[in-house]
């Protein structure tokens, strides 16, 4: 066996950077993910065992029995055992006193999927000096309107996951939209709390908006820039496309061209964080007269866009003549280590495996032996050099097949194998470089 030493620049390590595509259609509340459909198992109808319109963040429960599913458990123990120390997805209270030995039974199959808020219009704005609204505040109703919005990262004394009509008080922002605001404002002025001429005057903390938040597990590190592509759709006719065509974060009416609202920004897209703000007001195409939820009329417009996502929409059948779509492409960095291996001239053309030898010769499989040795008559090499004559034997040259290369340690323990699709043919006149990559 043959066996060399990499070099010093035959081994390298980068980073491999993909923009893999992820697409979501929203319709009648139900949210297709790449357009995979569901795969029923023999226990359950999804065999990722999560909700429709959900990605499994670690495929634990594939198709196990409803009562057995895997779960995770916790042993309370040391200092670790007191209130807030330890957060437990789906309980609401917060303060139990664990004591040390209690085991916490948390659920195992987390999944993720993409929301959407719907803010109508309110009249008084919290924090209209753009001052931090305090908790007290909120809570003894000294400046929450009846529709109040919380641009802080607080929420209303009776905060709502989501909005099911324009009377519900509390429409919860659950993170600091003035800091993602300041972030990127330097991009473009559209990014301000508050716009100014000549751009159409809009305030978020009272204006009409919508709000979609993407999990980070369906882009990685970041959205792409400039990728992100919103269409909106009544009875299978598009009736609005929104993209970022400057690549800042500003989501432009694209088409249908010329219609109304068309070259506007009619929203904003937080690459980074995975958020997509929504302030387009205008009507798109005819009233159709759909019931949007939590929306107080029926106009097409861009805040409406995803109404009834993960919704029962049953009450609303003509809300299914809308649907929706997101499109764009995440950022995934990949550690690579690259390995160039050397098949160098006038090396490898011997090898151990028996068809190396020449069976018809009259030593093979002679020896010599006695009660201390054991000698195998030398045989000669087969003759397998290509030749088109008949009865002729060619001139014989070395040659062997390289099918696998195998890496081993400093103490030449194997660590690793990697194989050619074919068999690849070294004669001494021949070298070979193999490029063998890792994923880390």
């Amino acid at each position: 066996m043959a066996v060399f030493k990499f070099n010093e620049n035959d081994v390298f390590i980068n980073t491999l950077e993909a923009y893999p595509e992820t697409s979501f259609y929203i319709h009648s509340g139900n949210v297709a993910i790449d357009s995979i459909p569901d795969l029923s198992g023999a226990n359950q109808s999804n065999i990722l065992h999560v909700p429709d319109g959900h990605i499994s963040l670690y495929e634990i429960n594939i198709d196990r029995p409803s009562g057995q599913e895997i779960s995770a458990s916790i042993t309370a123990d040391g200092k670790r055992s007191y209130s807030n120390a330890l957060s437990i997805d789906g309980v609401n209270s917060y303060n139990v006193i664990y004591q040390p030995g209690d085991i916490i039974s948390v659920s195992y199959n987390l999944s993720g999927t993409i929301s959407q808020y719907y803010y109508p219009t309110v009249t008084t704005a919290l924090g209209t000096d753009f001052t931090e609204v305090t908790a007290d505040n909120i809570q003894n109703g000294n400046t929450a309107p009846s529709n109040g919005r919380i641009i802080h990262g607080y929420k209303n004394a009776t905060p709502e996951e989501s909005v099911n009509n324009a009377t519900q008080t509390g429409h919860p922002i659950t993170y600091s939209i003035q800091s993602i605001l300041n972030k990127y404002s330097f991009l473009s002025p559209h990014f301000k709390m508050k716009t100014e001429a000549p751009l159409n005057i809009r305030d978020l903390r009272k204006a009409e908006m919508s709000v979609v938040s993407i999990p980070s597990i369906f882009y990685g590190s970041r959205i792409k820039k400039g990728s992100m592509e919103l269409n909106y759709y009544v009875s299978g006719s598009k009736i609005g496309t929104l993209t970022d065509r400057g690549k800042r974060g500003e989501l432009i009416q694209t088409g249908p061209y010329g219609s109304t609202g068309s070259g506007s920004v009619a929203g904003l897209v937080f690459y980074q964080e995975g958020i997509i703000i929504l302030t387009g007001s205008w009507q798109l195409g005819s009233d159709n007269g759909i019931d949007y939820s939590g929306s107080s009329g029926t106009l097409n417009k861009w805040t409406h866009f995803g109404s009834g996502l993960h919704q029962d929409n049953n009450s609303s059948a003509n809300l299914h003549s809308a649907s929706f779509s997101i499109d764009f492409q995440g950022t995934t960095r990949i550690p690579t280590m690259t390995m160039l291996c050397n098949a160098p001239y006038s090396e490898l053309n011997w090898s151990n495996n028996p068809t190396f030898l020449d069976k018809n010769s009259s030593y093979y499989g002679m020896f010599d032996s006695s009660s201390i040795s054991y000698i195998e008559k030398q045989t000669s090499v087969a003759n397998i050099t290509h030749t088109e004559l008949v009865s002729y034997t060619p001139e014989q040259v070395k040659e062997t097949y390289i099918s696998k290369v195998a890496i081993y340690d400093e103490k030449k323990n194997l660590i690793g194998v990697a194989k050619v699709a074919n068999p690849v043919r070294k004669t001494p006149e021949r070298s070979y470089l193999f490029k063998l990559k890792l994923d880390l």
